[in-house]
Protein backbone atom coordinates (compact mmCIF):
# COMPACT_ATOMS: atom_id res chain seq x y z
CA UNK A 1 0.00 0.00 0.00
CA UNK A 2 1.31 3.42 -0.96
CA UNK A 3 0.23 6.43 1.08
CA UNK A 4 1.23 10.02 1.65
CA UNK A 5 -1.20 12.25 -0.20
CA UNK A 6 -0.31 15.78 0.90
CA UNK A 7 2.95 14.69 2.53
CA UNK A 8 6.44 15.60 1.38
CA UNK A 9 7.12 12.02 0.24
CA UNK A 10 5.18 8.88 -0.51
CA UNK A 11 5.60 5.89 1.80
CA UNK A 12 5.06 2.28 0.75
CA UNK A 13 4.07 -0.52 3.12
CA UNK A 14 5.51 -3.57 1.41
CA UNK A 15 4.97 -7.29 2.04
CA UNK A 16 8.12 -9.07 0.84
CA UNK A 17 7.61 -12.02 -1.50
CA UNK A 18 9.86 -14.12 0.71
CA UNK A 19 12.51 -13.87 3.45
CA UNK A 20 15.30 -13.14 0.92
CA UNK A 21 13.35 -10.72 -1.31
CA UNK A 22 15.49 -7.82 -2.59
CA UNK A 23 12.94 -5.13 -1.81
CA UNK A 24 15.34 -2.21 -2.17
CA UNK A 25 16.20 -3.12 -5.77
CA UNK A 26 12.52 -3.61 -6.59
CA UNK A 27 11.64 -0.14 -5.27
CA UNK A 28 14.54 1.41 -7.16
CA UNK A 29 13.41 -0.32 -10.38
CA UNK A 30 9.81 0.86 -9.98
CA UNK A 31 10.88 4.42 -9.15
CA UNK A 32 12.97 4.50 -12.30
CA UNK A 33 9.83 4.34 -14.41
CA UNK A 34 7.82 6.94 -12.48
CA UNK A 35 7.75 10.74 -12.54
CA UNK A 36 9.41 12.32 -9.53
CA UNK A 37 6.16 13.26 -7.80
CA UNK A 38 4.96 9.62 -7.88
CA UNK A 39 8.15 7.96 -6.64
CA UNK A 40 8.32 6.08 -3.34
CA UNK A 41 10.43 8.08 -0.91
CA UNK A 42 10.27 5.72 2.07
CA UNK A 43 9.24 2.11 2.55
CA UNK A 44 8.61 -0.28 5.39
CA UNK A 45 8.40 -4.05 5.31
CA UNK A 46 5.26 -5.35 7.01
CA UNK A 47 3.70 -8.81 7.58
CA UNK A 48 1.03 -9.94 5.10
CA UNK A 49 -2.30 -8.15 4.91
CA UNK A 50 -5.00 -10.80 5.44
CA UNK A 51 -8.77 -10.96 5.96
CA UNK A 52 -8.11 -12.70 9.31
CA UNK A 53 -6.20 -9.66 10.57
CA UNK A 54 -8.92 -7.32 9.33
CA UNK A 55 -6.57 -5.64 6.85
CA UNK A 56 -8.21 -7.11 3.73
CA UNK A 57 -11.83 -7.59 2.75
CA UNK A 58 -13.06 -11.08 2.03
CA UNK A 59 -12.36 -10.61 -1.69
CA UNK A 60 -8.85 -9.29 -1.14
CA UNK A 61 -9.29 -5.52 -1.22
CA UNK A 62 -7.15 -3.50 1.16
CA UNK A 63 -8.88 -1.85 4.12
CA UNK A 64 -6.79 1.30 4.02
CA UNK A 65 -8.05 2.82 7.26
CA UNK A 66 -7.42 -0.44 9.14
CA UNK A 67 -3.94 -0.72 7.61
CA UNK A 68 -3.15 2.85 8.65
CA UNK A 69 -4.23 2.06 12.21
CA UNK A 70 -2.18 -1.14 12.25
CA UNK A 71 0.87 0.61 10.81
CA UNK A 72 0.75 4.26 11.91
CA UNK A 73 3.27 6.69 10.52
CA UNK A 74 6.42 6.42 12.56
CA UNK A 75 7.43 9.02 15.08
CA UNK A 76 10.18 8.91 17.62
CA UNK A 77 9.12 6.22 20.12
CA UNK A 78 9.17 7.32 23.75
CA UNK A 79 8.85 3.82 25.18
CA UNK A 80 11.42 1.11 24.58
CA UNK A 81 8.86 -1.59 23.82
CA UNK A 82 7.45 0.56 21.01
CA UNK A 83 10.96 1.15 19.70
CA UNK A 84 11.69 -2.59 19.84
CA UNK A 85 8.66 -3.24 17.65
CA UNK A 86 9.49 -0.40 15.28
CA UNK A 87 13.16 -1.31 14.82
CA UNK A 88 12.43 -4.99 14.12
CA UNK A 89 9.37 -4.64 11.86
CA UNK A 90 11.32 -5.33 8.70
CA UNK A 91 12.91 -8.43 10.20
CA UNK A 92 9.51 -9.63 11.39
CA UNK A 93 8.02 -9.07 7.94
CA UNK A 94 10.69 -11.20 6.27
CA UNK A 95 10.22 -13.89 8.92
CA UNK A 96 6.45 -13.83 8.38
CA UNK A 97 6.91 -14.74 4.71
CA UNK A 98 8.76 -18.01 5.44
CA UNK A 99 6.79 -20.53 3.34
CA UNK A 100 6.74 -23.20 6.06
CA UNK A 101 5.42 -20.71 8.61
CA UNK A 102 2.70 -19.57 6.21
CA UNK A 103 1.75 -23.19 5.60
CA UNK A 104 1.40 -23.79 9.33
CA UNK A 105 -0.62 -20.63 9.96
CA UNK A 106 -3.08 -21.58 7.23
CA UNK A 107 -3.25 -25.27 8.16
CA UNK A 108 -1.70 -26.45 4.89
CA UNK A 109 0.46 -29.14 6.46
CA UNK A 110 0.32 -32.91 6.86
CA UNK A 111 0.51 -34.94 10.06
CA UNK A 112 4.18 -35.74 9.38
CA UNK A 113 4.83 -32.02 8.82
CA UNK A 114 3.26 -31.21 12.17
CA UNK A 115 5.37 -33.85 13.92
CA UNK A 116 8.50 -32.52 12.19
CA UNK A 117 7.71 -29.02 13.47
CA UNK A 118 7.08 -30.31 17.00
CA UNK A 119 10.38 -32.20 16.93
CA UNK A 120 12.33 -29.03 16.16
CA UNK A 121 10.26 -27.14 18.72
CA UNK A 122 11.31 -29.74 21.30
CA UNK A 123 14.97 -29.21 20.43
CA UNK A 124 14.87 -25.49 21.11
CA UNK A 125 12.28 -25.44 23.92
CA UNK A 126 14.32 -27.92 25.99
CA UNK A 127 17.01 -25.22 26.13
CA UNK A 128 14.65 -22.46 27.26
CA UNK A 129 15.10 -22.93 31.00
CA UNK A 130 18.88 -23.63 30.81
CA UNK A 131 19.28 -20.43 28.76
CA UNK A 132 17.20 -18.51 31.29
CA UNK A 133 19.33 -19.83 34.15
CA UNK A 134 22.54 -18.77 32.41
CA UNK A 135 21.12 -15.34 31.65
CA UNK A 136 19.90 -15.02 35.23
CA UNK A 137 23.32 -15.85 36.68
CA UNK A 138 25.06 -13.37 34.39
CA UNK A 139 22.55 -10.60 35.10
CA UNK A 140 22.83 -11.23 38.85
CA UNK A 141 26.58 -10.71 38.57
CA UNK A 142 25.95 -7.43 36.79
CA UNK A 143 23.56 -6.34 39.53
CA UNK A 144 20.34 -6.17 37.52
CA UNK A 145 17.67 -7.28 40.03
CA UNK A 146 14.70 -6.28 37.84
CA UNK A 147 15.65 -8.64 34.99
CA UNK A 148 16.74 -11.34 37.46
CA UNK A 149 13.31 -11.28 39.12
CA UNK A 150 11.64 -11.46 35.71
CA UNK A 151 13.68 -14.52 34.81
CA UNK A 152 12.81 -16.17 38.12
CA UNK A 153 9.14 -15.88 37.14
CA UNK A 154 9.78 -17.12 33.60
CA UNK A 155 11.76 -20.14 34.84
CA UNK A 156 8.90 -21.27 37.09
CA UNK A 157 6.36 -21.00 34.25
CA UNK A 158 8.51 -22.48 31.47
CA UNK A 159 9.83 -25.55 33.30
CA UNK A 160 8.69 -28.82 31.72
CA UNK A 161 7.24 -27.45 28.49
CA UNK A 162 9.42 -29.73 26.41
CA UNK A 163 7.43 -32.64 27.88
CA UNK A 164 4.23 -31.05 26.59
CA UNK A 165 5.72 -31.18 23.11
CA UNK A 166 6.65 -34.86 23.43
CA UNK A 167 3.10 -35.60 24.61
CA UNK A 168 1.76 -33.83 21.50
CA UNK A 169 4.09 -35.81 19.24
CA UNK A 170 2.84 -39.07 20.74
CA UNK A 171 -0.83 -38.09 20.50
CA UNK A 172 -0.34 -37.01 16.87
CA UNK A 173 0.98 -40.48 16.07
CA UNK A 174 4.70 -39.82 16.29
CA UNK A 175 7.43 -41.55 18.29
CA UNK A 176 8.19 -39.45 21.36
CA UNK A 177 11.30 -41.47 22.24
CA UNK A 178 12.72 -41.15 18.74
CA UNK A 179 12.03 -37.41 18.79
CA UNK A 180 13.75 -36.94 22.15
CA UNK A 181 16.78 -38.95 21.01
CA UNK A 182 17.08 -37.28 17.62
CA UNK A 183 19.60 -34.59 16.76
CA UNK A 184 18.35 -31.07 16.13
CA UNK A 185 18.35 -29.80 12.56
CA UNK A 186 21.38 -27.59 11.75
CA UNK A 187 19.25 -24.43 11.69
CA UNK A 188 17.71 -25.23 15.08
CA UNK A 189 21.16 -25.90 16.55
CA UNK A 190 22.44 -22.63 15.07
CA UNK A 191 19.64 -20.69 16.77
CA UNK A 192 20.26 -22.29 20.16
CA UNK A 193 24.05 -21.96 19.86
CA UNK A 194 23.72 -18.27 19.04
CA UNK A 195 21.60 -17.71 22.14
CA UNK A 196 24.15 -19.41 24.41
CA UNK A 197 27.07 -17.55 22.81
CA UNK A 198 25.35 -14.18 23.19
CA UNK A 199 24.57 -14.77 26.87
CA UNK A 200 28.07 -16.08 27.64
CA UNK A 201 30.16 -13.71 25.56
CA UNK A 202 27.95 -10.64 25.14
CA UNK A 203 25.28 -8.79 27.06
CA UNK A 204 23.00 -11.32 28.84
CA UNK A 205 20.09 -8.84 28.69
CA UNK A 206 19.98 -9.74 24.99
CA UNK A 207 18.10 -12.91 25.96
CA UNK A 208 14.93 -10.82 26.18
CA UNK A 209 15.18 -10.20 22.43
CA UNK A 210 14.76 -13.96 22.01
CA UNK A 211 11.78 -13.90 24.38
CA UNK A 212 10.17 -11.17 22.25
CA UNK A 213 10.44 -13.24 19.06
CA UNK A 214 9.52 -16.67 20.41
CA UNK A 215 6.58 -15.58 22.55
CA UNK A 216 5.14 -13.34 19.85
CA UNK A 217 5.39 -16.19 17.34
CA UNK A 218 3.79 -18.73 19.68
CA UNK A 219 0.82 -16.40 20.16
CA UNK A 220 0.39 -16.15 16.38
CA UNK A 221 0.74 -19.91 15.87
CA UNK A 222 -1.72 -20.67 18.66
CA UNK A 223 -4.34 -18.11 17.63
CA UNK A 224 -4.17 -18.66 13.86
CA UNK A 225 -2.36 -21.93 13.18
CA UNK A 226 -3.34 -24.56 15.73
CA UNK A 227 -7.07 -24.57 14.97
CA UNK A 228 -6.45 -24.60 11.21
CA UNK A 229 -4.04 -27.53 11.49
CA UNK A 230 -6.39 -29.37 13.85
CA UNK A 231 -9.31 -29.02 11.45
CA UNK A 232 -7.23 -30.23 8.52
CA UNK A 233 -5.72 -33.23 10.31
CA UNK A 234 -8.68 -34.20 12.50
CA UNK A 235 -6.48 -34.52 15.59
CA UNK A 236 -7.82 -34.23 19.16
CA UNK A 237 -7.25 -31.22 21.40
CA UNK A 238 -4.68 -33.26 23.32
CA UNK A 239 -2.37 -33.15 20.29
CA UNK A 240 -2.10 -29.35 20.62
CA UNK A 241 -1.34 -28.95 24.30
CA UNK A 242 1.90 -27.06 23.67
CA UNK A 243 0.54 -24.60 21.12
CA UNK A 244 -2.80 -23.95 22.78
CA UNK A 245 -1.49 -23.71 26.34
CA UNK A 246 1.62 -21.81 25.36
CA UNK A 247 -0.35 -19.40 23.21
CA UNK A 248 -2.66 -18.45 26.07
CA UNK A 249 0.26 -18.24 28.48
CA UNK A 250 2.30 -16.07 26.15
CA UNK A 251 -0.55 -13.61 25.62
CA UNK A 252 -0.27 -12.85 29.34
CA UNK A 253 3.51 -12.96 29.09
CA UNK A 254 3.53 -10.35 26.33
CA UNK A 255 1.62 -7.89 28.51
CA UNK A 256 4.15 -8.45 31.28
CA UNK A 257 7.00 -8.28 28.74
CA UNK A 258 5.83 -4.89 27.43
CA UNK A 259 5.78 -3.47 30.95
CA UNK A 260 9.19 -4.99 31.70
CA UNK A 261 10.82 -3.63 28.54
CA UNK A 262 9.51 -0.14 29.25
CA UNK A 263 11.50 -0.23 32.49
CA UNK A 264 14.77 -1.13 30.72
CA UNK A 265 16.59 2.19 30.58
CA UNK A 266 20.21 1.17 29.96
CA UNK A 267 21.03 2.03 26.30
CA UNK A 268 23.45 -0.91 26.02
CA UNK A 269 20.78 -3.33 27.27
CA UNK A 270 18.23 -1.85 24.88
CA UNK A 271 20.62 -2.17 21.94
CA UNK A 272 21.47 -5.77 22.85
CA UNK A 273 17.77 -6.72 23.04
CA UNK A 274 17.00 -5.15 19.66
CA UNK A 275 19.96 -6.85 17.96
CA UNK A 276 19.07 -10.24 19.46
CA UNK A 277 15.48 -9.86 18.25
CA UNK A 278 16.73 -9.13 14.74
CA UNK A 279 19.02 -12.17 14.89
CA UNK A 280 16.24 -14.39 16.21
CA UNK A 281 13.75 -13.45 13.52
CA UNK A 282 16.38 -14.56 10.99
CA UNK A 283 17.44 -17.70 12.86
CA UNK A 284 13.92 -18.78 13.83
CA UNK A 285 12.88 -18.27 10.23
CA UNK A 286 15.80 -20.50 9.27
CA UNK A 287 14.53 -23.17 11.65
CA UNK A 288 11.09 -23.13 10.00
CA UNK A 289 12.70 -22.94 6.57
CA UNK A 290 14.71 -26.08 7.27
CA UNK A 291 11.58 -28.21 7.85
CA UNK A 292 10.54 -30.09 4.73
CA UNK A 293 6.83 -29.37 4.34
CA UNK A 294 4.93 -31.44 1.79
CA UNK A 295 2.85 -28.53 0.52
CA UNK A 296 5.88 -26.27 0.17
CA UNK A 297 7.87 -29.02 -1.55
CA UNK A 298 5.01 -29.79 -3.96
CA UNK A 299 4.59 -26.09 -4.82
CA UNK A 300 8.30 -25.81 -5.59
Amino acid sequence: MVRGDGDAILEALLVPAGPEADVESAVERVNGGLPEYARIGACRLVPPFTPASGLLTGNGRMRRSAINRAHPKETAADKFFDRLISETKGDQARFAMTPQLLAGLTGQISRSDYIAYLTQAFHHVRHTVPLMREARAALAERGNPMLVEALDNYIVEETGHEEWILDDIETAGGDRDAASRSDPAPATKAMVDHAYATIRDGNPAAFFGMVFVLEGTSVALASHGASAVQRRLGLPNTAFRYLNSHGALDQDHMKFFESLMNRVDDPSDQSAIVEMAKDMFRLFGGMFGGIEIEGVRDAA
